[in-house]
């Protein structure tokens, strides 16, 4: 079984950027939201929606540019 986060792990956009940092590198490129569903941890799904706007928001953030 996976470890758990602490509360509010997901809220922190560096513990957030940290995580999808590791899910950019496993796929090769920005995922989907359907990719970050089906990825290790789902949770991140969640928090991308639910603390950091969304998608588009995040990619913005992370300075990657529009998806083409």
């Amino acid at each position: 079984m996976a470890e758990r986060k602490p509360a509010y792990y997901w809220k922190s956009w560096e513990n957030f950027k940290k995580e999808m940092g590791k899910v950019i590198q496993k796929l090769g490129h920005f995922p989907s939201y359907q990719e970050l569903q089906n990825s290790k941890p789902s949770t991140i799904a969640y928090a991308a929606t639910s603390y950091h706007n969304g998608m588009n928001a995040i990619r913005t953030k992370m300075r990657l540019g529009k998806k083409k």
